[in-house]
């Protein structure tokens, strides 16, 4: 069954690439590390280089600037280096791989009610808090979070995914799938729980595909009906 999911370029891969594989690998835990000590936390980037400083919160802009520019290294190194950017689930995607992505999105839909109507959800979402109150903010929430998600999918399923699968298969997304689910934590907990299956399938969906796309396209969907939906129920 592992073969059969293996895209060739996992079969013939030779010394360069596993030395790129090796090397990204090491970038990507450290990246995981970083982001999960900065994220438990509430302070901006400003007290942890003066800590004698007096302690000044984070902006959600912060937040996001922070996770995406971190999430993006990998990619940063690809290019600027000129890695073989083909071996790392980097192309637009297959027919396959965007129909699993919508199957996931609708069956997604359901648990996205549900979730809406605990309080613990609708304490978290939207994550931008004055797109609870004025459709602008909400638009501007949307567009800059989805650009995060594109990061954060790009991050674990394009790099992370694609070495994991080339070096341990099935056990390999086991391993993405709990790095991010680590990054959840300080989110409601089934979401903590979901996202591990939700990387294994998304993991899954882009080792088939070739491409993080489809799944990035999916998250994003979910992240924007989950904000839909709590509004709703809001009012």
């Amino acid at each position: 069954m592992r073969n059969l999911w293996r895209v060739e370029v996992s079969e013939s891969i030779g010394a360069a690439e596993k030395r790129w594989d090796a090397a990204l690998l090491a970038l990507c835990l450290g990246v995981v590390g970083t982001l999960y000590a900065y994220n438990r936390q509430p302070y901006s980037l400003v007290s942890w280089l003066d800590p004698s400083a007096p302690p000044v919160y984070r902006s959600h802009e912060e937040y996001l600037l922070v996770n995406c520019l971190m999430l993006l290294l990998p990619l940063i190194v690809l290019v600027s280096a000129g890695g073989a950017l083909r071996t790392y689930n980097l192309s637009g995607g297959n027919r396959w791989g965007w129909m699993a992505a919508a199957a996931c999105y609708l069956l997604m839909l359901p648990l996205l009610w549900w979730a809406s109507a605990r309080a613990d959800f609708q304490q978290t979402y939207p994550l931008y808090r004055p797109a609870r109150y004025a459709i602008p903010a909400l638009l501007y929430h949307e567009l800059t979070y989805t650009f995060y998600l594109w990061c954060w999918e790009m991050f674990f399923r394009a790099v992370l995914t694609s070495i994991c699968w080339r070096w341990l298969g099935w056990m390999g997304i086991a391993l993405q799938s709990l790095a991010f689910a680590l990054l959840h934590i300080g989110k409601p907990m089934p979401e903590v729980a979901g996202s591990f299956v939700a990387g294994m399938a998304l993991g899954g969906v882009a080792v088939r595909a070739q491409s993080f796309v489809p799944g990035f396209v999916c998250h994003a969907l979910v992240s924007a009906t989950m904000d839909m939906f709590v509004l709703i129920r809001a009012r």
